[in-house]
């Protein structure tokens, strides 16, 4: 890291060395080099706070893939609540990634130097545009996910502790379903293929597959705003032996197909890592024998090889920003009976599949719980916000999280029973994250549905 142009110049850098404490929940995560107990880190800022109070934190990528390309590099990762290899400084072609969040204001000196050597770095990359969108998650983040798997038992046992802990009723616990319907829950949303093969019966054999068979894991196709596939295994290259992102498995194939051996098989294979298409063995031949020092195999970019200088990325025009929005909501009033002055109101939440977001998060946490306000309208408040069953976080203790649906619900009260008719708009503050990302944290308005009315 140190030997990087960004800590070399044109600004002379001392950094601020400081020993950090490994974080715990780093444990939850595959570390195929475990990091020590004690961190030699960097200091780049100080702490501060939101005009809120709330400190601010910055942003970070998963590492699974990032620099497969060879326009992309991992400059270093940074203290995260997320996992021991994310990111926070790092290039994509022309985009740099600094993922403080500190202005210089808030910065050490160092960071301030590294900083400035950083823009000075990127303007060298001028109009070099990526030469692939990252459309696909690197198969590297498959061993994280799978290893996770292992604590699903001890996730669980948690989220009835936690349930308790929050005061619900044994047979509201009794209801959220038992260990079985959990594990089934997070194992088909992650390895659906994998779920039908194994079940819930041994969970470490999720991490031993996926170790086993990394090599020749590949994504069907792309899930548009879905950046967490669920993995396939290539049946081609495992009877070939070679992993796909392997060259010779372009070589052995075009050897078939000089020896018209097992063609068919040879020219799907050719068909599904590269996007040539050629009628002759010798005319995949001539290309392979021109490009073979310049060939590349992305994970991000599609899970194919790829040329030197071939690219998959859109020109240069208006910039388009991808509106994610994994979560919707919803509120309505319902009727309280004999209380013609009370209604209970709901708010649901419906989260797309591998998104979560936080029912309760613990003091001091760098994310962000639902919270939900009447902003306007004629009720008010008169009960305490009661939230569906949620589940614990392997990241933090006392993090808890909604998955695919969440409830948020309290008594409200009005003068006049007509008033439940009438408009009553809501705010929702709530962060969104998947095994990969959190999004920052987002406020959404919503009117609340009325009694007999859409």
């Amino acid at each position: 890291m140190l030997k990087h142009d960004i800590f070399n110049g044109p600004w002379n850098v001392k950094l601020d060395r400081k020993s950090v404490a490994k974080p715990k929940h780093y444990a939850t995560y595959y570390e195929p080099k475990p990091l020590p107990n004690q961190i030699n880190g960097w200091h780049v800022h100080h702490e501060f706070k939101d005009d809120y109070g709330d400190t601010v934190y910055g942003s970070i990528n998963t590492r699974a893939g990032f620099d497969d390309t060879p326009d992309a590099e991992v400059i270093c990762s940074g203290i995260n609540s997320k996992g021991p290899d994310s990111i926070a400084i790092a290039r994509h072609g022309n985009f740099f990634k600094w993922g403080f969040a500190a202005t210089p204001k808030h910065m050490t000196q160092s960071g301030k130097d590294v900083f400035a050597n950083a823009i000075v770095y990127t303007s060298k990359f001028d109009g070099q545009f990526p030469l692939h969108r990252r459309s696909h998650i690197g198969r590297d983040w498959w061993l994280h996910a799978a290893y996770r798997m292992r604590s699903l038992n001890d996730d669980y046992e948690k989220s009835i502790v936690s349930m308790r802990r929050y005061g619900r009723s044994e047979s509201f616990i009794k209801a959220s379903g038992p260990f079985e319907k959990y594990a089934t829950r997070r194992l088909k949303q992650t390895f659906p293929i994998l779920f039908e093969q194994l079940g819930v019966e041994n969970l470490d054999r999720y991490f031993d597959e996926v170790v086993k068979h990394r090599d020749y894991l590949i994504v069907e196709e792309e899930t548009p705003g879905k950046f967490f596939e669920s993995p396939v295994i290539d049946e081609d290259c495992l009877a070939y032996g070679i992993a796909n992102h392997d060259p010779r498995l372009l070589d052995h194939c075009i050897s078939l197909l000089e020896k018209s051996t097992d063609t068919d098989r040879a020219k799907r294979v050719l068909a599904r890592y590269t996007n040539q298409s050629f009628a002759t063995a010798a005319q995949w031949r001539t290309w392979f024998e021109s490009e073979r020092d310049g060939l590349y195999f992305t994970d991000t970019g599609g899970y194919r090889f790829f040329t030197k200088g071939e690219t998959t990325a859109e020109r240069p025009g208006p910039t388009k920003r991808i509106q994610l929005r994994p979560v919707k909501f919803t509120a309505e009033f319902t009727p309280i009976a004999d209380s013609p002055l009370q209604a209970k109101l709901t708010v649901r939440a419906a989260i797309d599949d591998s998104w979560y977001i936080y029912s309760r998060v613990p003091k001091g946490s760098s994310f962000a719980a639902i919270n939900v306000r009447i902003l306007t309208g004629p009720v008010e408040q008169s009960g305490e916000w009661e939230h569906s069953a949620a589940e614990p976080s392997s990241v933090e203790e006392g993090l808890m999280l909604f998955r695919n649906e969440a409830e948020v619900s309290t008594i409200v009260e009005a003068k006049d029973a007509a008033d439940f008719q009438r408009k009553v708009q809501l705010m929702i503050v709530y962060q969104a994250c998947d095994a990969a990302r959190c999004l920052p944290r987002k406020t959404e308005f919503i009117l609340v549905k009325r009694f007999g009315r859409d």
